[in-house]
């Protein structure tokens, strides 16, 4: 994509968006996935329309031995130390910290220190001015939405660029 993006994630907030995974799956050089996906029946969706990886808001079982079967990546939401150790007693150490904007960049630091092994990338009210904080607190990658999506295609193009310098 001409913005930097290297990988998308298109929410089942969209109306039909297997068909929305379907079209950027054909794109060269980046990578696509499912958000807000809640049950077996929008991932096999999202699976068929090209979707590399899964991720829900929260912890979901049922996708955890669904995403091993077909080889996709399973990244559930998490926000207490309690979903996180559920979620790594399935053998998930690549989780969603969602809603990260309610507690910031401090609370991922708190979370980093006891599960030294499990990788979050914070998602929910991360932006461009935002974002070099949640790297400095642990973050693996981050999350952005709305902020990314409002402005002209230069100013989305800036942010990205920016966030990408971080």
């Amino acid at each position: 994509m001409t913005a930097g993006i290297k990988c998308l994630e298109l929410t089942f907030t969209i109306p039909e968006a297997e068909k929305v995974i379907q079209h950027f799956s054909e794109y060269e050089n980046l990578i696509v996935g499912a958000g807000t996906v809640t049950n077996v029946d929008q991932s096999q969706l999202a699976v068929e329309a090209g979707a590399k990886f899964l991720i829900s808001p929260g912890f979901v079982e049922e996708l955890v031995d669904f995403s091993k079967n077909k080889h996709v990546l399973y990244i559930p939401g998490v926000l207490t130390p309690t979903e996180v150790v559920t979620a790594y007693n399935h053998g998930l150490t690549l989780l969603k910290l969602f809603p990260s904007n309610l507690f910031g960049p401090t609370y991922l630091k708190g979370l980093k220190d006891p599960f030294p092994g499990i990788h979050f990338i914070p998602t929910g009210g991360i932006s461009g001015q935002n974002a070099k904080d949640w790297f400095d607190a642990g973050a693996l990658a981050i999350g952005i939405g709305g902020s990314l999506t409002k402005g002209t295609n230069q100013e989305i193009k800036e942010t990205v660029k920016k966030v990408n310098k971080q």
